[in-house]
Formats: structure tokens, C-alpha cells, sequence
């Protein structure tokens, strides 16, 4: 297995990968599904929360998947059996989906077992493939091996999200810190693909923006569905402070790992204080 030539051309899907998209179409129609009853009645954060969750869970494994099959185009009988080892996870992350919704709307421990020990049996799929492209591409070992460890440091996270029996706030922002583990892994196997000629600032900055970016609009959302308030506008000026810190320290010197971590806490820092705040959540006001 070595890297495919960047410059190939008439690279197309292959009935496989074709299959694989189409078996993602289950999960986001049940979330889908799910997503209107709730907001039907008036469970707005339930919603967001719920769709956010579950379709998570699919997305970035299937663009792990499609990064992978990108760079490495190997249809053989190994590559066919973890891919459907992945679609098995794939239909057994549709099957948790509604109890997640139901739990949030319960106001209830967060009951994603199932969803996580779908997105898991994916991610070990995953790791196979990175584990084999490691063993049979010297040039790109490193990225390699970048992608398994932090895929299994964030699969050690997920497994103690699920069996925890974490309250719903807890358990968010524990599965934000999973999530952000999950990001940096591609950015940490960038940095060490192209080190010479890729700054650990760029890197960082690379994540930086679109947390940033996206706590900004968390925030605007909730001051437009609620109201606008001090602690909401603390929140989003301390986690783009976050999200930018990581920048500033990457390119001090600071060490990539350390970098990225100061920003993954950003959406981190975010909901907690969300969740501190004495003010009315979105369904107590939908209410």
C-alpha cells in the first residue's frame, strides 16, 4: 500500500465508496426524523443538540474515510472488510439516534450508549487501515501512526463518555473534548507530512477559525433564541480567546500539542459556562 499520485487524473468513486455514502443516508434520516418531532414540540435545544451529536458521529468518519481513500486507493479484500465493518457501524449508530433524543428531552442522563459504541466499531475500521498504510508506506509512517494514536486516545474518551452515565451537560462537554481530540489528530499528521514546509502556527490557525467561527454563531443563536445576556458574551469572548491563544502559542515556539489543546478547549470553556449560568436554557423558554 503506498500513497496514490496526487495528480492522477479520472480518479473516480468506486461502486464500494458509493455504497458506503448511501448506507449514511439511514443515520441522517432517522436524525432527521428525530430532529422534527422535537422542534414540533418546541425542544429547540434538544434539537440542536441531538442532530449535532448524532450526525457528528458519522460525518468526520466518513471524512476520515474519504481522506483515506483519497490518499491511499487500495480495493482489495482487506480494504473491502473494513469498510464494511465501518457501514456496520454506520447502522448501528442509526439504531442509538432516537434514544439520545429521548434522553435529551427527559431532561435525563444523556443516553448515547449505542450511538458511541457504533461510532467506535467505525473508528476501529479506521485504524486498521491507517495501521496497514503505516506498515507498507515508509514515506508516510508518521502521518500514519499520527492518525491511530490520536484516533485511539479519542475512541479511550468516547468509551467513558458512553458508560459514564454523565448528566446531559457534562456528557456534551466531555464528548466536545473527544470531538476536538478527533480534529487535532489530522492536523497533528499534517504538520508531520509536510514539516518543512508547513508552520505549527498554520496548523493551529487551521482549527483556530473554525472554532472560533462557530462559537461565534453558537452564541449570536442562543442570544437570538433567548436574549441576549453578559455570561453569553463572556463565553464567546473567552473561547475565541482560546481559539486564538493556541495560534499565538504556536507560533511562540510552544509545542504543537500543547497548541492545539489550548484551542480545543475552546467550545469547551463555552459550554460550561453556559452550563454554570444561572439563566433559562432554550426549552425552558420555548415553554
Amino acid at each position: 500500500m503506498t500513497g496514490r499520485d496526487p495528480h492522477e487524473n479520472g480518479r473516480v468513486a468506486t461502486s464500494l465508496e458509493l455504497f458506503y455514502d448511501l448506507v449514511f443516508v439511514v443515520g441522517f434520516s432517522v436524525a432527521g426524523i428525530q430532529v422534527g418531532h422535537a422542534l414540533a414540540e418546541g425542544h429547540f435545544q434538544s434539537a440542536i443538540i441531538g442532530y449535532l451529536l448524532c450526525t457528528f458521529a458519522a460525518t468526520w468518519a466518513w471524512i476520515n474515510f474519504a481522506w483515506f481513500t483519497s490518499a491511499f486507493d487500495t480495493d482489495d479484500w482487506f480494504f473491502r472488510l473494513t469498510v464494511l465493518v465501518q457501514m456496520i457501524g454506520v447502522a448501528i449508530i442509526a439504531i442509538g439516534i432516537p434514544a439520545v433524543f429521548t434522553s435529551l428531552e427527559g431532561h435525563e442522563h444523556l443516553d448515547n450508549r449505542v450511538l458511541v459504541i457504533g461510532y467506535i466499531v467505525m473508528r476501529i475500521g479506521m485504524v486498521a487501515q491507517w495501521l496497514r498504510a503505516a506498515a507498507q508506506s515508509p514515506a508516510h509512517r508518521k502521518a500514519c501512526l499520527t492518525y491511530v494514536v490520536m484516533t485511539v486516545v479519542a475512541q479511550l474518551g468516547w468509551i467513558v463518555v458512553a458508560f459514564a452515565d454523565m448528566a446531559i451537560w457534562p456528557a456534551v462537554i466531555a464528548m466536545l473534548v473527544c470531538a476536538c481530540v478527533e480534529f487535532a489528530g489530522p492536523l497533528a499528521a499534517l504538520y508531520f507530512e509536510h514539516e518543512a514546509h508547513i508552520g505549527a502556527g498554520t496548523v493551529v490557525a487551521t482549527l483556530a477559525v473554525p472554532v472560533g467561527l462557530y462559537c461565534a454563531l453558537l452564541g449570536a443563536f442562543r442570544g437570538y433564541l433567548v436574549r441576549p445576556e453578559v455570561t453569553t458574551l463572556v463565553s464567546v469572548v473567552l473561547a475565541l480567546a482560546f481559539a486564538a491563544g493556541g495560534v499565538i502559542l504556536a507560533a511562540s515556539g510552544t509545542s504543537l500539542v500543547v497548541s492545539l489543546v489550548v484551542t480545543s478547549l475552546a467550545p469547551v470553556v463555552m459550554v460550561a459556562i453556559d452550563a454554570l449560568s444561572p439563566s433559562r436554557g432554550l426549552d425552558e423558554v420555548a415553554g
